[in-house]
């Protein structure tokens, strides 16, 4: 053999070498808390979807918000979606957290059982359950009735409890209205026969004299230690805008994935549906968001029963 086919062919047989025994690209992780909720919907399908180069979305569920928060904190996962001012808490509690977007802008609704409760005048005397001390429905619901004329000096008795508890207790009679999000509000109306005495979207757009009309307010939160969404910059720019598609196309989902998420949430998929109509979804640009937030603090500020910090603009993401 020809000495200079000898060298190709050793040159060939070390470029096959090196292919077959090179380690294939190790993906980056990140990994998103998510609430096992229908408002995680557009994370459960972004992640199917493994849209970023370079990197794996896996989206872990949580049921306790404490607890996921201390995972960001502590760097067991990349992103918590969780809720705004809880977000803030934390924030003020002294940890460095970023919010990336918000994704969920309206998802709750007071729900009554008894029929004769038609307005927000006649929970006057009545008893409404809360899920905790200041999260976005105990502010907003606060704010609300002040706005009505029960809340100074109050005139409707609150009681903090789980979702899980004050359920019961409603249909048991012991309690007059719960605030609830989707899909529990949707679950209860077409389910057990209640009513939806307001959507919190619609109320609000009244009492923030919204020019707009739609009472949209930052509801549920992406956040990021800080560091950790410098290092990420691009690979959150890009997952902020695949969300955004996948929002655009929420409102007509095929059969097969309102089949499949219906079984996983445990819901009838007619209630999935109507669950879905309940909900906000909005993927706003990272300045709206700013503009938007902001907004909503100054709005509800007053109302937090906890020292209540500041909000700086590098508070909010930017990809710069």
């Amino acid at each position: 053999m020809p000495r200079s086919q000898l060298i190709g062919l050793l040159i060939l047989t070390f470029c096959l070498l090196s292919i077959l025994t090179a380690e294939p690209q190790v993906k980056k992780q990140i990994i998103i808390l998510v609430p096992d909720s229908l408002s995680s919907l557009p994370f459960y399908l972004v992640a199917e979807k493994q849209p970023l180069p370079g990197y794996k979305l896996k989206v872990e569920n949580f049921t306790q918000h404490a607890q996921a928060l201390i995972k960001l904190v502590r760097g067991d996962a990349e992103l918590l979606f969780t809720g705004t001012t809880q977000g803030w808490q934390s924030l003020w509690d002294g940890n460095d957290l970023v919010a990336i977007n918000s994704y969920v802008w309206g998802v709750s609704s007071l729900v009554v059982k008894d029929s004769s409760i038609k307005s927000i005048g006649n929970l006057k005397d009545k008893k409404i359950a809360l899920p905790f001390p200041n999260s976005p429905l105990d502010v907003k619901t606060r704010k609300i009735l002040d706005y009505y004329g029960l809340g100074n000096p109050p005139q409707v008795q609150i009681e903090y409890r789980p979702f899980a508890q004050s359920i019961p207790l409603l249909l048991a009679g012991s309690l007059d209205a719960i605030a609830l999000p989707e899909p529990q509000a949707t679950q209860l109306v077409l389910n057990n026969h209640l009513t939806r005495l307001f959507e919190y979207q619609t109320v609000w757009a009244k009492v923030t004299a919204d020019p707009i009309g739609k009472g949209l307010s930052p509801e549920v939160t992406l956040y990021a230690m800080k560091k950790q969404a410098k290092d990420l910059a691009q690979a959150l720019k890009d997952l902020d805008a695949e969300l955004g598609l996948i929002i655009k196309d929420l409102r007509s989902l095929t059969d097969d994935i309102t089949l499949r998420y219906s079984q996983r949430l445990n819901l009838k998929p007619e209630v999935f549906q109507e669950a879905l109509a309940h909900i906000s979804f909005w993927a706003p640009l990272f300045s709206t968001h700013q503009k938007e937030s902001l907004l909503y603090y100054e709005q509800i500020k007053n109302y937090f029963t906890s020292p209540v910090g500041k909000l700086s603009n590098d508070f909010f993401f930017s990809y710069h």
